[in-house]
């Protein structure tokens, strides 16, 4: 059975990406930074009750914690946008072919060949099945735009392939 599909890599499927990759592979190390951040949250709301007739220190603190909140809510579409500044140009266009034994990927003037066994976590949100090679490294597959099969096909197909289950994150 041979799957195809085409994927354009925009904002959306980029922080798709980061978010599955931060749930899979980074895991332990992002409930380690999170934690470390609501540390340095807790030290500058102590730092602005000790120091509140100082509206420098208060502002200051103020400003760390802010930061801190936007950067821990945004974290995925942050990746995301530094992810598709360093891509290279004209690479947002991807079709990507899923054979018996390898896939193939096609961007504007390469392609590249996957052996299944290079895939270390399958990821599904409701837009995307993400394929995550690395820890800073992904794929995403457009559910809407697959062809040869239904999408829960697809599914079992990657998962006999890959021999891991599919874990559902959400967005």
């Amino acid at each position: 059975m041979e799957f195809t599909c085409n994927t354009c890599y925009d904002r959306k499927a980029l922080t798709a990406m980061s978010r599955a990759v931060r749930k899979t592979i980074r895991k332990k190390s992002s409930r380690l930074l999170h934690i470390y951040s609501w540390v340095v949250i807790a030290l500058c709301l102590l730092s602005i009750w000790v120091s509140w007739g100082d509206p420098w220190y208060v502002a200051l603190d103020s400003a760390v914690i802010l930061l801190l909140l936007l950067v821990q809510l945004k974290e995925d579409a942050l990746n995301a946008f530094f992810a598709r500044r360093r891509a290279m140009p004209r690479l947002e266009d991807c079709d990507t072919c899923f054979y018996s034994d390898y896939y193939e990927t096609r961007f504007p003037g390469s392609v590249t060949q996957w052996q299944y066994d290079r895939i270390l976590h399958l990821a599904e949100t409701s837009r995307y099945i993400i394929l995550i090679l690395g820890k800073n490294h992904a794929q995403a597959c457009g559910k809407a735009d697959l062809a040869g099969g239904s999408v829960e096909a697809f599914r079992s197909f990657l998962e006999q392939k890959t021999g891991k289950e599919t874990q559902y994150i959400g967005g």
